[in-house]
């Protein structure tokens, strides 16, 4: 089975991410990025150029492909296949088994949440860091907040890197933390927010960022890890919620939080209500 994912620029979404997806989901096929602009409806159902040159590119992009079969959603794919040369086994044309169209979905994504598979599912996803005071708290507000929300949070992994370490190494305690378990934490962190990124449902809070733990390094030893700079600059968060006035945000909408009450409020006017959320 070859599956050609055809992307145009301009799109919402980035066509190179729906290739990678489609990859993810479609690992025993063989995927192809078709990613220059073709005519997307034939001018009358005799327009024999049109269905040619979808024929021409097909072929182009799939040159070691002997086609015997076309799929396709669009009416236009029986004429396509007689370009081809090969049987039209026709997908949902009527968009029956999905009554939903993906503007609808981009447009709406919380509503329409069931019908994202979860490789998709953190495109989509809103991120709530919460940063400043002490691990407890942020620890706290999080899970609080996900209860609330029917979704999951992501722990601070230096705080349960340390108090594992301590549980199990007799006299161990974070003053003999070094810049080296710092590539750890870091790391931990960042496949925590990867792995539940997927799991979560719509919303995930996080009870620290990637910049909370380089500012920790830098504080601690004087500096950080390079690839962890680089990391929490790109690292993104639709709104974080402060404990505390210090803090960068790095782009992100800034929220005084400093009591579960008060992040419930702040959040009701920027994250759409889920039926049984707060």
């Amino acid at each position: 089975m070859t599956i050609v994912v055809l992307t145009l620029a301009g799109e919402p979404i980035p066509g190179h991410l729906r290739y990678e997806w489609i990859r993810e989901l479609y690992p025993d096929c063989t995927v192809v990025h078709h990613d220059h602009d073709m005519p997307q409806e034939p001018q009358n159902p005799h327009d024999i150029p049109f269905y040619h040159a979808w024929r021409d590119t097909l072929r182009k992009h799939c040159p070691q492909d002997d086609f015997d079969a076309l799929f396709a959603s669009e009416s236009y794919g029986y004429q396509v296949a007689w370009a081809l040369g090969v049987r039209f086994i026709p997908v949902d044309t009527a968009r029956g088994a999905v009554q939903i169209s993906g503007t609808a979905m981009r447009s709406d994504p919380w509503r329409y949440w069931a019908h994202l598979h979860p490789v998709i599912r953190p495109y989509f996803l809103k991120r709530v860091a919460i940063t400043g005071g002490d691990a407890q708290t942020r620890e706290g507000l999080a899970a609080a907040l996900a209860a609330a929300y029917d979704t999951c949070h992501i722990a601070d992994y230096a705080a349960t890197f340390c108090a594992d370490l301590a549980r199990n190494i007799a006299g161990w305690s974070a003053a003999d933390l070094t810049a080296q378990d710092i590539h750890t934490i870091a790391r931990g962190q960042k496949a925590s927010m990867d792995a539940l990124a997927r799991q979560a449902n719509r919303v995930i809070f996080s009870a620290t960022t990637l910049r909370e733990i380089q500012n920790m390094s830098q504080a601690r030893f004087g500096r950080a890890p390079d690839w962890l700079a680089a990391a929490a600059a790109a690292e993104k968060y639709d709104i974080v919620l402060s404990l505390d006035e210090n803090g960068g945000t790095n782009g992100s909408l800034r929220l005084k939080a400093p009591t579960i009450d008060a992040a419930r409020k702040a959040l009701h006017g920027h994250l759409p209500p889920l039926p049984d959320a707060v």
